[in-house]
């Protein structure tokens, strides 16, 4: 009995044992003791910090998770972040460096560079304006920007134009800049912000005595006057009250250019812009006439004798919100148009002189300026076309036209014939409509255009003399006679808004002129 009473014991002993090494075994693949540690401790703890997974001394997750609670904020003392580990996707628990980026940076770049090396790269600093969602420079990169102040103080030793405290003072330098920025910046724009002063053409190039200085245009930069000096938007320009005047004191051929070797090839449909600024004191009179061998048009040169205020050469620059007054030349007092289609919207032609033709404007050869909402008044021509006179091309049966719309011409002086505000010397004659031309252009009521009876459709400024002011009055046969199919800008040469119901008639329609009437606001 004693001896199978023993031998059970054996049994029981062996197979104890036989189990409990089994059960080690499993625990431990590699035969290797966990530290003592056993598996009592289901939460993942590991109280000596040692954690084969890789688990935080206080049970965080690798990801950042807790899943017993013990790090609410989700922070990871190892420094890895999961941006995945948000589950409802509003990235609370990821921290951001103090640029807003998320830490750590990653690559947003096209090329596979981080954020860091692309700063190196474009070095673009574009402020972002909280309240309306818009970014410097209407979205276009603050690198791309150049500004200009003729009065900033103190004037900077390296002025670069990037900031206002570093504007240029010369126009030209600005323009130079931002159309260097166009290849140097990768800009597929560019633009020059120009605050309140007289610019002048002499202090301009730094060179006194020729009178071949001009402020030179570029294909690609658009450069904006009526600036304060401190705007970060430029929409907050106010070019009617924060006035900038390009003067050319009677030193210069033309005051403003674009010249078909020197503004810049024009590609997919690049345009300069020149934008809120006066212009005045240019004298294009440079005396090329009836030359010995001479074979220009009329024994004069165009260069140098046409267009005091602004010359184009073949190119298309777009001209708005600007005012072209006291300019003479031989021909084109105010402005000379040869080969291509400029466009003039809101613009003031007002007390310029030619010789010859065109006391305001003087479109040539193959030109077909485009002229919207504009107003010129009080020019002179010793010959034809007070206000625009035309020399356009017949090419293969194709005419060249200037192309009018919304316009007045009126209280102009040409010296050939008191009715002729606007003349053509060939029969390409300009297309012009919805506007108030002084004794009329074309048949009484054709395209809309008035001013076939001077008696009655008088545009009735405030005032013609003295302080004089080319606003409309109240009564103005101007008011609402427009056509709102042509109206590209939102404003007048004034800022106010355009196509308002200025008479009272149900109907917003657009004014003629370059400014729109505004109604007294009712105090009720």
């Amino acid at each position: 009995m004693l001896k199978y009473t023993l031998q059970s014991l054996l049994l029981i002993v062996t197979l104890v044992l036989l189990f409990g090494c089994g059960s080690d075994s499993d625990s431990d693949p590699d035969g290797d003791e966990l530290d003592g540690d056993s598996q009592e401790n289901p939460d993942g703890d590991d109280p000596d910090g040692d954690s084969p997974d890789g688990d935080s001394p206080d049970g965080d997750s690798p990801d950042g998770d807790s899943p017993d609670g013990d790090n609410p904020d989700g922070d990871n003392p190892d420094g890895d972040t999961d941006r995945d580990s948000d589950s409802d996707g509003d990235n609370d628990n990821v921290e951001y460096d103090s640029d807003g980026d998320l830490e750590p940076d990653i690559d947003t770049s096209p090329d596979g560079d981080t954020e860091a090396e692309n700063e190196g790269d474009q070095d673009l600093d574009v402020e972002e304006n909280e309240e309306e969602g818009d970014t410097e420079a209407e979205n276009l990169d603050s690198a791309c920007v150049r500004r200009v102040d003729v009065t900033v103080s103190p004037v900077p030793a390296q002025p670069d134009g990037l900031s206002w405290e570093t504007a240029f003072t010369k126009l030209q330098a600005g323009i130079d800049a931002a159309s260097a920025a166009l290849d140097t910046r990768n800009c597929s724009s560019a633009e020059v912000w120009v605050a309140a002063g007289t610019y002048t053409i002499r202090g301009n190039t730094g060179v006194s005595g020729d009178m071949s200085n001009s402020l030179s245009l570029k294909i690609g930069v658009a450069v904006y006057g009526g600036f304060s000096g401190s705007e970060s938007l430029r929409d907050d320009r106010q070019w009617w009250t924060n006035e900038c005047v390009i003067d050319g004191e009677d030193l210069v051929y033309h005051v403003v250019s674009c010249l078909e070797n020197i503004c810049g090839e024009e590609q997919n449909d690049d345009h300069a812009t020149l934008d809120g600024f006066t212009i005045t004191g240019g004298m294009a009179r440079k005396g090329a006439l009836d030359t010995p061998g001479d074979t220009s048009d009329d024994g004069y040169t165009i260069e140098g004798n046409c267009g005091g205020g602004l010359f184009v050469e073949k190119h298309n620059p777009i001209i708005s919100n600007c005012t072209f007054t006291g300019n003479s030349a031989i021909s084109g007092g105010g402005a000379c148009v040869e080969g291509w289609a400029p466009v003039f919207t809101n613009c003031l032609f007002v007390d310029n002189s030619a010789d010859w033709h065109g006391g305001g404007l003087f479109a040539y050869e193959f030109a077909q300026p485009v002229i919207h909402n504009s107003t010129f008044v009080a020019n002179t021509a010793g010959g034809d076309g007070g206000g625009i006179s035309t020399y356009n091309t017949n090419f293969m049966g194709t005419c060249y036209q200037p192309t009018m719309a919304n316009c007045i011409v009126w209280g102009n002086t040409p010296a050939l014939s008191t009715d002729n505000q606007i003349f053509s010397q060939t029969y390409c004659e300009p297309l012009v409509s919805y506007s108030n031309v002084q004794w009329g252009w074309g048949d009484f009521g054709t395209n809309g255009n008035i001013g076939h009876n001077p008696a009655i459709h008088d545009p009735q400024f405030v005032a013609t003399t003295g302080d004089v002011d080319y606003r409309l009055q109240s009564s103005s046969p101007s008011i609402d006679t427009g056509d709102n199919e042509t109206v590209t800008i939102d404003h007048d040469l004034d800022g106010q808004s355009r196509t308002i119901d200025g008479n009272a008639i149900p109907g917003a329609v657009v004014d003629m002129g370059a400014y729109e009437y505004q109604p007294p606001v009712s105090k009720n």
